[in-house]
């Protein structure tokens, strides 16, 4: 079992980040809430960078957030575009 997921910085920061951030854990959510080790396995990229796209501070690179998408199953192509 992981680490609790900690809360987003609402009312810090920029929205569209949070909102990026919310929608990412959605997917997750939506996937049966995989572990961030399973999904860097699956993605190639770190566990760090997995937690850090989530986390709602800074957009992730493109790479990071399509290992995220993919390992959640979801479409690239929609996150692509977003």
């Amino acid at each position: 079992m992981g680490r609790r997921i900690n809360q987003l910085p609402i009312g810090q920061g920029n929205p569209r980040v949070l909102d990026f951030a919310a929608a990412l854990r959605q997917l997750r959510e939506r996937a049966g809430s995989p572990t961030l080790a399973d999904m860097a396995t699956r993605g190639g990229v770190s566990v760090a960078s997995l937690s850090k796209a989530a986390g709602g501070y800074e957009l992730p690179s493109w790479r990071v957030t399509k290992a995220y998408v993919e390992a959640c199953s979801g479409d690239t192509g929609r996150w692509r575009t977003n």
